[in-house]
C-alpha cells in the first residue's frame, strides 16, 4: 500500500525537477505528498462547514496523507499522539533525538490535521480566504537551519519555497499569500509579537532546537508565554530538541504549565466566538512526549586532546593540522563523507588550507571534495554543502562551524570529526566588552554531534578529546552570559520596564539588568523608569542590537542615513578583512578602510594598484590593497542587503512622520475654520457630530500601524530584488578582471575628473545604485564617519598613549586608556599624533590585555562639528600643569572623559592662591611617587643634584669618614624631599609660578643644620677650586645619570671614588693636579674625570697623575677623527705644552 502511494504521488504532481533533484534520495523515506491534495482536503473541509451541495469527500484522508509524510521516519510512531494531545492542550513538549524527522514532518501533519485552532481568526470571513486559516510558524535558531527546513518541506510537498511553505529570516523572506508554514528566525518573531501582540493569524508555534537556548529564543519563549496567557490561550505552543537532558523538559513543562492562574485540566472556553465555532482547551497541563531515534551504531574513538595546558591554563597549539591530520585519517580509514565541526569560520579557512597543501593533498589522494558550512555562506554555497552527493563519485569533506549540530540534516556523512571546541563571546560587565572565548562543548552538544554520523547508518566520530574529559551537561544559556540590551529594549517596548515576573526558563541576573538599562538610558532608548521612549520604539524595528540602531537614527539627523545603514550593518557583523591565505593580516583598526573595501567591492571604487612605477608602495596603499584582498565578498553582499533593509525602514519613518505633518496641518487648518464658523457656539466639526471625521483618521493610523507591522515581517521586500540584481553580476568575478591591479588602479589627483564621470555613467538610477552612491559619497567624509562611531559608542571614546618596544614589524603599538574603567587595550596602526578614538571593535582576552580591532578617530574638529552635544568645555582660572610644574589657567575641551584641546595661559589667582595649590599640589600621592623617582622633574640646579648624592655617598663610605665626623640627623634624599616637600617648601614659593624657580640646595641647607653642612663643605666640597686664578670644577661622589633616576650607588652596591671633572683644554699644561691639604682627606682616593672640549661625554677617567694620562692616553686620543670633530683646535703634540689657540667658546 505504501509504495503503491508513493507511485500514486509521483504520477499525480507536476514534480519541480529542482525540488526532485536537490531531495530525491529522500524517496525511500518517506512519500511526497502532492500540494494540491492539501488543497482538496482544504476545501472539501470549507465546503462541508458551508453545507455545500458540492461537497465531496475527498480522495485521500488526513490521515493517509500524514502516514505518507512521515514514511519510515521514527517521528511516525508518536505523531498521533502529538496532534491529539495538542487539540486537548495548548502546550507540548516534544523530544525526538536527530534523525527523528520532528523538524520537516510535524509542521505538515498538523497542517494536514486541520485543527480549530488553524481555522480563521473570529471575525474574518471565509469567503474571502476559503482556504488560508492561521499559520503554522516554526523557529529555528540560525538562518541556515530556516531555509533548509522551508526548502525540504517545500519538497515534500513538490512545490517552490514560497507557497505553501515559505521562510523568512532577518533581510530576506520567501513567502505567499498561499503560505500556511513559515520557518523564521526567533528575532523575526520578537518583531512580530511588538507589533501584534495577539498573534491573531498564528495558530501553533514550533520552537525547533531549544536547548540551544540562545537570547531571542529565550526572550521569544517568554513573550508568546505572555501572549498566551493574556490574549490567545487558544495559541499551541511547542517546544521541540533533541535533547531536552538535566531536567530541562520538565522544566519547560512546569513553566508552561504555571502560566495560567487556574488549576491543573481546568476547562476553558471561548466564548467570544459562535456556539458552533466554540473549542474546549485544556490550560495548565503540558504533556511531554518522547520519540525514539534510529539506532544506527556509531563507533566512538578518542584521538588525543587538541587543547594542551600551559602554567595550568588550556591553550591550543597548531590545532588546524591536528584536525586535517584526523580528517585525513577519517578518509583513510572510512567510508562516505566527513563531516568536520570546527569552533568557527577562522578554522574552517585554516584547517581548509591545511587539507589542501602539498603535505596532505586531500582532494587528490582521496579524490575528496572539500566544502565549507557556515551562515556567511550564500543560499547556493549552502545547499552545495547539506545535499546529497552529486553522480560524480567524490567524497565530501565539510567544513561546519557549529550550525551543523542541530536542524540540518547533511546526506552521505558517515564520518564526523568533532574538535570538542566551540566559541562563545562572555560579555564582560566592569568592561563593557565581549571577550571570546573557546570553551569545552557540553556533553548534550558532543551526543547531537555524533548522532549526525548516524542519520543513514552506521557511523564512526573521532573526537579531539580524552575519554576522561570533564565536559559541562549542558552549554549554559545565553541569557546568563550575554549583553542584555536588546533584550531590555524589546522587553520596554513589550510594556515591561523589568524582568521580574516574566516566565523565564532563567532569569537573568539583576547586575546585568542594570548594566543593559543604563546603557539604553545612555541612547535615549528608555526613560529613569524604564520606559520605552518614542525613540527606543523606533530602535526596537530595526532588529539590531541598540546602539546601531541608535546609529542609524543619528545618521538621519545628519542628514546622511545611507552612510548609517551601511555602518550600522557592518559594525553589527564580525570583521570583513580576513585573514590571508598567505598569513596577510591588517594592522590597521580604521573603520574607513573597511568602508572602502566594502565600496570596491559594490563596484562604487576602484581597486587599489599593485604596481606604482617604481615608488615604494604607501602604508596606506598597502592596507588598502590587503584589505581588499582579504575581504569575503559574500559577507560584503550579505552586509549590503542588510543595509538597504534598514534603509527601507528609515524611509517608512521618514514617510509616517510626513503623514503626521500633514494630518497635523490639516487639523490645525479645520479648528481655525470651525473658529470662524462657530456663530452659535457649536463646532461642526467636533467628532461627536462628524464621526466619520473620527473614522477617517483611525483609519489613517491603523494603516500607519499596518505599514509598520508589514515592514517588520517582510523588511526587504521592495528592496531585495533590486540588490539582488545589482549585486548578481558581481559575484563571479571582482571589479579587477583576473585578478590583474595595474589596470585598476588607484586613481591620480589627474583622474579624479574622469573617475567621478565614470561612475556616474555606470550608476544606473535605481534606488539600489542611489543608495550606494549616497553612501559612498558620504563615507568620503572621515569626520562623519569617525562621528558615527562615537554616537554608537559613547562609552568607548579613549585617549591614546604611545607605547614603547613595539613588536617587530609593527609600526606604533599604543595603549587605549577605554573610560572611565580605565582599562588598558592595545591596538596597532594608529597614525602618530592621534589622541582619541572612537573604539568599535575590542575584544577581550584572557592571557593578556584587551585587543581593538575596530576603530575611529576623533579629532578636535569632527567634535566641534558633528559632536557639539557631548563636549563638554572646563575653565579653571588655576591649576599645576603636571609636565611643567607650573601655575597656569587652563581651558579644556572633553569628549566624553578624554581631553581634546587644552589651552595654558597665565594663572588668574593671587600669590597666596598660588602657594595654597603647590603645596596641595605637592601633597597628592601621585605626585610625590612620580617626584621621589624622577630627579629631573624638579628641574634643581646640578650643585643641589651633587648635595643630595654627597649625602648618599657619605652615609655609604662610614669607615672612610674621619673620627667624631658628624652626619645629619636624616638622609638628605630625594625621597624625603618628595615626602615633605609640601612644607618645606611652602617659605620658598611666595611669589613662584614655576617649581623649578625654587632653589631647592636653599630649601635643603634651611632645613638640614647650618653647621654640620658646613663642616661637610669644608672637607667634602661640592667644588674645587685649584688656584687663585682657576675656575671652579665639579666634585661627583655619585655618577649622576641624565635620564629619570634615584641617586643609587652603582654598580654591584658599591659607591665610587669621587671624581673631579675638568674639560681637557683646562689641562693643557699641567704636569700635576694639586687638591688643597684641607679638601679631601687623603685616605679616600680621588679621580678625574677628563671630558671632551664641548663637555659632552667623557675621554678619561683616571687618578690624578697627570704624567701618565699625557705619556700614555693622550697620544692614542688625538686621533684623525678626534681632530676632524673639533678641528677649531690646535692640539698640541704634547699634552704638557699648554694649547696655542683657540676660536671655540667653552661651555
Amino acid at each position: 500500500m505504501y509504495a503503491f502511494k508513493c507511485l500514486r504521488a509521483a504520477l499525480m504532481i507536476p514534480w519541480n525537477n529542482k525540488a526532485a533533484s536537490f531531495y530525491g534520495t529522500h524517496g525511500n523515506r518517506r512519500a511526497t505528498v502532492t500540494a494540491s491534495a492539501v488543497r482538496e482536503l482544504q476545501k472539501s473541509d470549507v465546503r462541508k462547514e458551508r453545507g455545500s451541495s458540492a461537497y465531496r469527500s475527498p480522495p485521500e484522508t488526513a490521515e493517509s496523507l500524514i502516514s505518507d509524510i512521515c514514511g519510515t521516519l521514527p517521528i511516525r510512531r508518536c505523531i498521533q499522539d502529538v496532534l491529539r494531545s495538542l487539540d486537548k492542550s495548548n502546550c507540548l513538549v516534544l523530544q525526538a533525538p536527530p534523525g527523528a524527522g520532528k523538524t520537516t514532518t510535524v509542521p505538515l501533519a498538523l497542517m494536514l490535521h486541520r485543527p480549530s485552532y488553524l481555522k480563521p481568526a473570529f471575525g474574518r470571513r471565509v469567503a474571502v480566504a476559503p482556504i488560508i486559516g492561521r499559520k503554522i510558524v516554526v523557529l529555528e535558531p540560525r538562518r541556515v537551519a530556516a531555509k533548509a527546513a522551508a526548502r525540504r518541506m517545500a519538497a515534500t510537498l513538490g512545490e517552490e519555497v514560497g507557497k505553501t511553505v515559505g521562510y523568512r529570516v532577518r533581510t530576506e523572506n520567501c513567502v505567499s499569500p498561499e503560505t500556511r508554514i513559515e520557518v523564521m528566525t526567533e528575532g523575526v518573531l520578537i518583531r512580530r509579537l511588538q507589533h501584534d501582540r495577539t498573534l491573531r493569524n498564528i495558530g501553533a508555534i514550533m520552537f525547533d532546537e531549544f536547548h540551544e537556548r540562545n537570547l531571542d529564543s529565550d526572550l521569544a519563549f517568554a513573550l508568546c508565554l505572555e501572549a498566551q496567557q493574556t490574549f490567545r490561550p487558544d495559541l499551541r505552543l511547542v517546544v521541540m530538541s533533541a535533547t531536552l537532558g538535566g531536567g530541562l523538559a520538565e522544566r519547560v513543562a512546569s513553566l508552561m504549565e504555571m502560566g495560567t492562574p487556574v488549576v491543573q485540566k481546568q476547562l476553558v472556553e471561548k466564548r467570544d466566538m459562535p456556539e458552533e465555532e466554540r473549542e474546549i482547551v485544556t490550560v495548565g497541563f503540558t504533556p511531554i512526549i518522547t520519540s525514539q531515534g534510529r539506532s544506527y551504531p556509531v563507533e566512538v574513538i578518542h584521538v588525543g586532546d587538541v587543547l594542551h595546558k600551559d602554567n595550568g591554563t588550556l591553550v591550543m597549539k597548531d590545532m588546524d593540522k591536528v584536525i586535517a591530520g584526523v580528517v585525513m585519517r577519517a578518509l583513510e580509514e572510512c567510508e562516505g563523507d566527513v563531516l568536520v565541526f570546527t569552533p568557527g569560520v577562522g578554522f574552517i579557512r585554516s584547517v581548509e588550507t591545511a587539507l589542501k597543501s602539498p603535505d596532505m593533498n586531500a582532494e587528490e589522494l582521496y579524490n575528496a571534495q572539500i566544502l565549507r558550512l557556515h551562515g556567511n555562506l550564500t543560499a547556493e554555497a549552502q545547499d552545495e554543502a547539506i545535499r546529497s552527493k552529486r553522480k560524480e563519485e567524490r567524497r565530501r569533506v565539510i567544513l561546519s562551524t557549529p550550525i551543523a549540530e542541530s536542524s540540518l540534516t547533511i546526506d552521505g556523512v558517515s564520518v564526523v570529526v568533532d574538535c570538542g571546541l566551540r566559541k562563545s563571546p562572555l560579555y564582560n560587565l566592569r568592561t563593557g566588552v565581549n571577550a571570546l572565548k573557546v570553551l569545552r562543548i557540553s556533553k548534550a552538544a558532543a551526543d547531537q554531534r555524533t548522532g549526525r554520523a548516524g542519520r543513514t547508518g552506521p557511523g564512526v566520530c573521532y573526537r579531539l578529546w580524552a575519554p576522561g574529559s570533564n565536559l559541562p551537561e549542558s552549554t549554559a544559556p545565553e541569557i546568563m552570559e550575554a549583553d542584555l540590551a536588546p533584550l531590555m529594549l524589546d522587553l520596554s517596548v513589550w510594556g515591561r520596564t523589568t524582568t521580574k515576573g516574566m516566565p523565564w526558563i532563567d532569569p537573568p541576573s539583576d547586575e546585568r539588568v542594570q548594566s543593559a538599562v543604563q546603557l539604553l538610558q545612555s541612547l535615549g532608548a528608555v526613560d529613569d523608569m524604564g520606559r520605552a521612549t518614542e525613540e527606543g520604539k523606533r530602535m526596537a524595528t530595526f532588529g539590531v542590537h541598540p546602539r546601531f540602531a541608535h546609529m542609524i537614527l543619528r545618521s538621519l539627523d545628519l542628514g546622511v542615513p545611507e552612510l548609517g545603514t551601511v555602518l550600522a550593518s557592518l559594525l553589527s557583523e564580525r570583521d570583513i578583512i580576513r585573514q590571508g591565505p598567505d598569513g596577510s593580516v591588517v594592522d590597521s583598526p580604521s573603520v574607513s578602510l573597511r568602508l572602502k573595501a566594502l565600496a570596491i567591492h559594490a563596484k562604487a571604487m576602484r581597486a587599489p594598484r599593485t604596481q606604482f612605477q617604481g615608488k615604494e608602495e604607501s602604508p596606506q596603499d598597502k592596507d588598502l590593497r590587503l584589505a581588499v584582498e582579504n575581504t569575503d565578498y559574500l559577507t560584503c553582499k550579505r552586509l549590503l542587503l542588510t543595509a538597504r533593509s534598514m534603509m527601507e525602514q528609515v524611509r517608512k519613518f521618514e514617510k509616517t512622520a510626513a503623514d503626521r505633518a500633514k494630518l497635523s496641518e490639516e487639523a490645525a487648518r479645520m479648528s481655525k475654520t470651525a473658529a470662524a464658523d462657530d456663530i452659535d457656539g457649536s463646532n461642526p466639526y467636533d467628532p461627536e457630530l462628524l464621526p466619520s471625521d473620527v473614522e477617517e483618521a483611525r483609519s489613517i493610523a491603523n494603516k500607519e500601524d499596518d505599514d509598520v507591522q508589514q515592514f517588520a515581517e517582510a523588511p526587504v521586500a521592495a528592496a531585495s530584488s533590486g540588490v539582488k540584481e545589482a549585486l548578481s553580476s558581481s559575484s563571479d568575478e571582482f571589479l579587477w578582471s583576473g585578478g590583474d591591479f595595474n589596470a585598476l588602479g588607484l586613481v591620480s589627483t589627474d583622474d579624479e575628473e574622469e573617475l567621478e564621470e565614470e561612475m556616474l555613467r555606470n550608476l544606473a538610477s535605481s534606488p539600489t545604485a542611489v543608495f550606494t552612491q549616497a553612501w559612498v559619497r558620504q563615507m568620503t567624509d572621515d569626520g562623519l564617519v569617525a562621528a558615527l562611531v562615537a554616537l554608537t559608542y559613547p562609552d568607548r571614546l579613549a585617549r591614546v598613549v604611545k607605547m614603547s618596544n613595539p613588536p617587530a614589524g609593527k609600526s606604533t603599538r599604543c595603549v587605549l586608556s577605554i573610560a572611565p574603567q580605565g582599562r588598558p587595550a592595545v591596538v596597532y596602526g594608529l597614525d602618530k599624533g592621534t589622541q582619541c578614538v572612537a573604539i568599535s571593535d575590542v575584544m577581550g582576552f584572557v592571557n593578556g590585555p584587551d585587543m581593538v580591532f575596530g576603530a575611529a578617530v576623533v579629532t578636535a574638529e569632527v567634535a566641534d562639528k558633528y559632536l557639539s552635544s557631548m563636549l563638554t568645555v572646563k575653565d579653571v582660572p588655576c591649576e599645576i600643569d603636571r609636565n611643567t610644574l607650573t601655575a597656569v589657567a587652563c581651558r579644556s575641551h572633553w569628549l566624553g572623559d578624554v581631553q581634546l584641546i587644552r589651552t595654558l595661559r597665565p594663572p588668574e589667582a593671587t600669590d597666596n592662591q598660588i602657594q595654597a595649590m603647590f603645596i596641595q599640589f605637592l601633597s597628592q600621592k601621585a605626585v610625590i611617587k612620580w617626584l621621589e623617582s624622577d630627579i629631573n622633574a624638579w628641574g634643581m640646579s646640578d650643585s643641589a643634584k651633587r648635595l643630595l648624592a654627597r649625602d648618599v655617598w657619605l652615609r655609604g663610605s662610614m669607615e672612610h669618614l674621619p673620627r667624631g665626623f658628624r652626619m645629619t640627623p636624616e638622609p638628605i634624599s630625594l625621597k624625603r624631599l618628595a615626602k615633605r616637600a609640601h612644607a618645606w617648601i611652602k617659605a620658598f614659593l611666595l611669589g613662584v609660578k614655576r617649581l623649578s624657580d625654587v632653589d631647592i640646595e636653599k630649601v635643603l641647607r634651611s632645613v638640614f643644620p647650618a653647621d654640620i653642612l658646613g663642616v661637610q663643605d669644608d672637607v667634602y666640597p661640592l667644588n674645587i677650586q685649584l688656584g687663585p686664578d682657576k675656575p671652579s670644577y665639579p666634585v661627583l661622589y655619585i655618577s649622576q645619570p641624565k635620564n629619570k633616576s634615584e641617586l643609587k650607588a652603582s654598580p654591584a652596591g658599591k659607591l665610587k671614588d669621587p671624581a673631579i671633572v675638568v674639560p681637557i683644554q683646562d689641562l693643557f699644561g699641567l704636569k700635576e693636579f694639586i687638591v688643597p691639604e684641607s679638601k679631601l682627606p687623603r685616605n679616600i682616593p680621588l679621580s678625574l674625570r677628563i671630558m671632551s672640549p664641548d663637555g659632552q661625554y667623557t675621554i678619561s677617567e683616571s687618578t690624578l697623575d697627570l704624567t701618565h694620562f699625557w705619556n700614555k692616553v693622550y697620544p692614542n686620543l688625538i686621533t684623525l677623527e678626534f681632530k676632524q670633530r673639533y678641528k677649531d683646535i690646535q692640539w698640541p703634540r704634547d699634552g704638557l705644552l699648554p694649547m696655542q689657540s683657540t676660536t671655540r667658546t667653552w661651555s
